[in-house]
């Protein structure tokens, strides 16, 4: 089904998960901000007339009904019978003050430590649920982007959503809420001027939103140049034997400078427009309020009753504060959600899936494929014509590079949907029985037991150790895992390579062994591997091959491997021309040139 959610419904959608999954902290939350808006508005309203009286007044006491602005008298008649003395006063203002402190800063932990949990736990759910996009996407599109850009997009714009988001959100609600209070307290001094403040508030709105869409734009591609930095740094551990063997180590170094500058200019740019956000909006705060004052004296308005003169000006500061930082936060809103840019595509498109939605009949060899056809992009595709996989029957794919081997093998694995597939049996039936090793084979840090079982339903318990051993032995592998220190559970480490790349491709190869498929696909599998001990593998393999009536596709450029093979299919410009045993196939010229001449 279509997912039709834009980016702030996605994130608001998120926001209403977490909400509903942490209770307790929206409670505390919401506790916090009634507290704070409270003690703001009481701030407001008791310190003009508590200044007033203890600077002007003449009387040794004072009636409590003065401590409050003119109209609330209307809801507290009954304080014009009480009074205080000016002592009193003089003691009671302090001990508010610090109340008031206490309880404010009791409401900001309270709301800092809940507003904190949710935030990262919105980041968890983000991370969690960008990541599993990413692994559900298709081979292709996985493919256009480089890992280091993945790794940008996946731990980059995450770590700055969870750095931004804590700060924004924590200012946007604070500053909302105080200046609500503040609208509040001016509506109850004098509604003009509240009314007047609101009307302006959606040309403030407009202004900002246009130079943060600017700001936006800025961070989507300084984001994109920090995958490139990643990208560069990640190439270059690649190939840094050959760096330092052609002392090319300061040409490296200028290459880098262009990069990262180019990276400090995009900064640069939303740092300066992000800057102008708090200016620009205190300024036109300052405006409206100067362009009051000249409108009250020039029209000789009395707008103000002399006692509500300190609470007015206390209500307008804070309001003009807040303001002012949530113009710059939401300039920093802006560039968060422009720096996400490489991730929300993401998380908003549903991931195409290989799997039609009826039921797949399970395959069963043999499988006569009439045609299929499969495309990598850009013109490098497959096309193979009346081919048959039987059971027992072992073919080596031969061709000269770019041919479209490699892309005929992740076809039928299933890694790249078909453009054309018409067999006796569905393609996706075909792909779910296929055991598939990449010319990169792939391990991760673990145990090799870990690695071995990665996938492997059949190994639920984890506790088989003797089958593990067995696949081990097929690659020639069991002795030397039995010398290592602690045997399968020795640990792989291949970034530090502590293994070599003969013993990568030989784990790798008796993990598809152990996956039981009927259909095993190696691209050039045993490449890594000593010309001898690759012999004695291909020979083991298939056999065994022939005794479990399975199928074996075996890329490979080692000709002298050939005969070992039942079928061999020669691959040229994307078509599968030649098919047939080894010796049979030297009788045809297009063969036989392509062997002497490789």
């Amino acid at each position: 089904m279509k997912n039709t959610l834009s980016a702030p419904q996605f994130l608001l959608r998120l926001l209403f998960e977490t909400f509903r999954e942490h209770k307790k902290s929206v409670v505390i939350l919401v506790v916090s901000l009634v507290i704070l808006s409270v003690s703001q508005s009481l701030l407001i309203v008791l310190a003009g007339p508590f200044i007033q009286i203890l600077l002007s007044s003449q009387t040794d006491t004072v009636s409590l009904l003065d401590l409050f602005p003119e109209k609330s008298g209307v809801f507290s008649t009954s304080l014009s019978h009480m009074s205080m003395g000016r002592a009193q006063l003089a003691v009671l203002l302090p001990i508010l003050l610090v109340a008031f402190a206490l309880g404010r800063g009791l409401a900001s932990y309270m709301y800092q430590v809940s507003v904190g949990d949710l935030a990262l736990y919105v980041c968890k759910k983000y991370r969690d649920r960008l990541f599993l996009s990413i692994v559900k996407m298709p081979y292709l599109e996985v493919k256009k982007k480089t890992s280091a850009q993945w790794m940008s997009i996946l731990l980059n714009d995450v770590i700055y959503l969870q750095n931004r988001l804590l700060d924004v959100v924590n200012a946007c609600v604070r500053d909302a809420i105080t200046m609500v209070a503040c609208l509040v307290t001016l509506f109850f001094i004098h509604w003009p001027i509240a009314v007047l403040l609101l009307a302006i508030s959606p040309f403030v709105a407009r202004g900002v939103g246009g130079v943060g869409e600017r700001i936006s734009v800025y961070a989507k591609f300084f984001q994109e140049k920090m995958g490139f930095i990643a990208d560069y740094v990640l190439e270059l551990r690649k190939r840094f034997s050959f760096i330092r063997a052609q002392q090319g180590e300061s040409l490296e170094a200028k290459r880098f400078y262009a990069i990262n500058d180019a990276y400090y200019q995009e900064v640069k740019k939303s740092i300066l427009l992000r800057a102008s956000f708090a200016p620009c909006v205190e300024l036109m705060g300052f405006l409206v309020f100067s362009g009051l004052i000249w409108l009250a004296t020039r029209a000789h308005i009395q707008w103000f009753h002399p006692s509500n003169l300190f609470v007015f000006f206390g209500a307008l500061g804070a309001f003009l504060k807040p303001l002012r930082n949530l113009g710059e936060q939401l300039g920093r809103f802006k560039e968060t959600t422009g720096a996400l840019q490489g991730s929300l595509p993401i998380l908003l498109q549903p991931p195409i899936s290989t799997q039609d939605t009826h039921e797949i009949i399970p395959c069963t060899l043999p499988i006569w494929i009439e045609a299929a056809s499969f495309c990598m992009g850009e013109g490098k595709g497959i096309d193979a014509t009346q081919i048959c996989l039987s059971p027992g029957t072992s073919i080596a794919l031969v061709g000269s590079s770019g041919g479209g081997k490699s892309t005929l093998l992740r076809g039928l694995a299933g890694l790249i949907a078909p453009v054309e597939w018409r067999s006796t049996v569905e393609w996706t039936a075909v792909a779910k029985e296929t055991a598939y090793v990449s010319q990169d084979p792939f391990l991760f840090n673990d145990s090799v037991a870990e690695n071995l079982q990665y996938g492997n339903s059949l190994f639920v318990e984890k506790q088989d150790l003797e089958i593990l051993q067995q696949s081990l032995q097929q690659v020639q592998m069991g002795v030397e895992v039995e010398q290592w220190e602690r045997g399968l559970l020795e640990e792989i480490q291949p970034l530090h390579m502590n293994i070599s790349g003969g013993q990568k491709q030989r784990l790798v190869l008796a993990r598809s062994l152990l996956q039981q498929k009927c259909v095993m696909l190696w691209d050039e599998a045993t490449s890594a591997i000593d010309p001898r001990m690759e012999k004695d593998i291909l020979l083991q393999v298939i056999q065994q091959v022939k005794i479990e009536k399975k199928v074996l596709i075996a890329a490979t450029h080692r000709l002298d491997t050939l005969p070992f093979f039942d079928q061999v299919w020669l691959v040229q410009k994307g078509k599968v021309v030649l098919q047939g045993p080894h010796f049979t196939l030297l009788d045809e010229p297009l063969y036989r040139d392509f062997v002497e001449n490789t």
